[in-house]
């Protein structure tokens, strides 16, 4: 939500913003600028666009806006550093003086752009005040009140549970009237992208899911080994409902009569969606679909998922059970309205998984088997009704970390750290 500066004590608040990222293309720079000119432009002001077609310009209560959407970008004949020298003129000089003024300019751009234009540019010398306020703002020590500097790279699309960018993001994909034509279809029982939906947005069951795909994509996050960018996360989410499968491929895949339609099917469930695919490709003997949807899924946020799979997690309890018999291997949620032809499949697939007695070469009959093993235990992940889903996870910790690094309260980060410490304190002696 962004609303319209107002008036306070008979004056108006005056705004430099800066989206300052470290090269990450698709945090959605331009979608904030944009949606901030679309607040203004719902209280009726015009909003004009730039010849150079990178941002717009308006003015409301006597104040004169401006955005740049991409402060790395050349212009014509001029070069980015005469661009930027233009757009931020208003703020030049020791003490930046215009933000007192009528003018208020509102820019996306690369930290690293935007400190090499100030610090090492041509026009360097021009903004000493600037300089400071933005080298101010990384130590947090910034004293412009009427300057903003918003990093998204400090930002976590994960965080914040329910309410966090990911769950709303996945919420906006599965509204129910995006998907109502899926009821009238002649394959709406067997479809696994609607059996995902059906998973994922269902009432009851539906949060659980959500929050445990979420976790998963937190794990990434407390690795650090990658941003995830708005444009990563729609992306890997449209993965998960819809395997990069249209229609007309789900046509064709629920008609064929081959024997590895059971097990292409199977891979196109929700639980499946980061599967390793070095195990499927050593268990799988004719399946084709998978292969097809990886080469597709070139996503690195899909990559990153499929280093921690729940499927290639030991657990010897459950997997005897899950082995044994996996309708009763754990409590399993319920999800109205939701086809079992999944389950069917699922089961269709374990019922003919190979046996000792069988005429196979034993690497593969164990891969076969082992891969069947991994299906179940990322439904169980999913779709177990008690807690121990927080057991399955690669990274055991990972529940103690987020209470560190996103604590509920003071209180609760200072037991969880307690904690940590004991552990390794523990760790240590046994050395």
């Amino acid at each position: 939500m962004y609303r319209v500066p107002k008036k306070r004590s008979g004056k108006r608040k005056r705004l430099l913003y800066s989206l300052s990222l470290r090269r990450n293309a698709g945090d959605g720079k331009t979608a904030f600028l944009q949606q901030v000119e679309a607040v203004f432009a719902s209280h009726g002001t015009s909003i004009e666009s730039l010849p150079s077609n990178n941002g717009s310009r308006w003015e409301f209560q006597g104040v004169r806006y401006e955005t740049n959407y991409d402060g790395s970008q050349d212009e014509g004949d001029r070069s980015n550093d005469a661009v930027l020298a233009a757009f931020l003129e208003p703020f030049a000089g020791n003490t930046v003086k215009g933000l007192a003024g009528a003018e208020a300019r509102l820019i996306a751009i690369n930290e690293g752009r935007l400190l090499d234009f100030l610090a090492h540019g041509e026009y360097a010398d021009r903004f000493p005040g600037l300089r400071a306020f933005v080298l101010g703002s990384h130590e947090n020590t910034a004293q412009l009140s009427r300057a903003l500097l918003i990093n998204l790279n400090t930002r976590a699309v994960t965080a914040g549970g329910a309410d966090s960018l990911m769950e709303r993001q996945l919420l906006a994909m599965l509204r129910p009237e995006l998907w109502r034509p899926c009821n009238s279809c002649s394959y709406a029982t067997q479809c696994p992208i609607k059996h995902n939906v059906d998973s994922l947005s269902e009432r009851s069951s539906g949060p659980a899911v959500r929050e445990r795909l979420r976790r998963l994509f937190e794990l990434i996050h407390l690795r650090r080994q990658s941003h995830i960018t708005m444009r990563d996360l729609r992306s890997a989410l449209s993965f998960v409902l819809l395997r990069d499968h249209s229609c007309h491929d789900i046509s064709t895949l629920l008609s064929r009569r081959d024997e590895a339609v059971t097990e292409d099917l199977a891979y196109l469930y929700y639980p499946n969606a980061f599967a390793d695919q070095e195990v499927n490709a050593t268990a799988s003997v004719s399946s084709t679909v998978t292969q097809v949807a990886d080469e597709r899924a070139v996503d690195r946020l899909v990559r990153r998922l499929r280093e921690i799979d729940v499927g290639i997690v030991n657990s010897p309890l459950l997997d005897r059970r899950l082995d044994h018999d996996p309708t009763t291997a754990v409590p399993w949620m319920t999800f109205e309205g939701r086809s079992g032809q999944g389950w069917q499949i699922l089961r269709a697939l374990t019922q003919n998984a190979p046996h000792p007695r069988d005429d196979l070469p034993l690497q593969l009959l164990m891969s076969r088997r082992s891969a069947i093993q991994s299906m179940w235990r990322r439904w169980a992940y999913f779709e177990r009704r008690d807690d121990g889903w927080e057991q399955m996870l690669p990274f055991r910790s990972a529940a103690l970390l987020e209470r560190i690094v996103t604590p509920k309260d003071p209180q609760d980060e200072q037991k969880a750290s307690s904690e940590l410490l004991n552990e390794v304190l523990d760790a240590i002696s046994l050395l």
